[in-house]
Order: C-alpha cells, then sequence, then structure tokens
C-alpha cells in the first residue's frame, strides 16, 4: 500500500485503476479530513460519519460547546426568552435561546441586528423569533 503522505501522481489516460490507488486516495482523504466545532468525524471501518455535534457553539481558535461561553472578545449569552432586538446604531447580536429549566428556546444560536425587527435562527427552527411570541404563527 502506498504511503497516504505521498502526493498521487495522475494516472496515464485510460489506465486502469488499481486497488492500491483507490486505497490511496481513501487515505489521504482520511488524513484531510479535519474536526471543528460541531462536526464529528468518526472512522467506521472503510467509511467516515460525518456528523454535527449537539448544539454547538462555534468559537474563534477553538471548539467550545458550552453555551453562554466567550471566544475572545466575543460572547453568546445564554437566555430563557429571546430579547428585545438591539436599538443602539449598527449593534449586532447573537444569543443562545435555551430550553432548560423557564427556557422557551429551541437550544440554538439565533442573532439579529438594529435594521430588523426580530430573531433569525442560525438553524432551521420552528419558534418565531420576534421577542415574545414563542410559537411560528
Amino acid at each position: 500500500m502506498m504511503d497516504s503522505r505521498q502526493k498521487l501522481t495522475p494516472p496515464r489516460p485510460g489506465a486502469p485503476m488499481t486497488a492500491d490507488r483507490v486505497g490511496h486516495i481513501i487515505a489521504v482523504i482520511k488524513r484531510m479530513l479535519v474536526q471543528g466545532p460541531g462536526v464529528l468525524i468518526e472512522p467506521m471501518g472503510d467509511q467516515i460519519k460525518i456528523s454535527a455535534k449537539k448544539n454547538p457553539i462555534p468559537a474563534g481558535g477553538g471548539a467550545s460547546t458550552v453555551p453562554g461561553a466567550t471566544a475572545g472578545r466575543f460572547r453568546c449569552p445564554s437566555v430563557d426568552a429571546l430579547p428585545a432586538v438591539p436599538t443602539a446604531a449598527n449593534t449586532f447580536q447573537m444569543v443562545y435561546w435555551t430550553s432548560e429549566g423557564d427556557g422557551t428556546g429551541d437550544d440554538g444560536v439565533w442573532w439579529t441586528r438594529t435594521d430588523l425587527t426580530r430573531w433569525y435562527p442560525f438553524a432551521y427552527s420552528t419558534l418565531n423569533g420576534t421577542p415574545g411570541a414563542e410559537e411560528l404563527t
């Protein structure tokens, strides 16, 4: 078997694909896959399972799955209910809307900015992003 760190030279046009070459391609792809925030990569024999981690909070420079985590100069607070849309000029805000305890959210990250009238989820949600309204109408 070829070393997965070796570069793969293109075959001659019309040359048959060998098992060694296919194995090398698979090894190179496995080596190139990198797990990051929100992504889980699990080798399963000759297959690779790629899935999303439950409720990830992206963090600059590293992974964090803790609601309300601080990443550098960025903070994503955990809230039970969506707050009012910010009114300060040129303001962008993100929150982790929890369902734990008294929370009415979907355990997802929501965002808004000054020129909008509601919050928007980063992932699909059946919840309404208007503060005070929980269900989609």
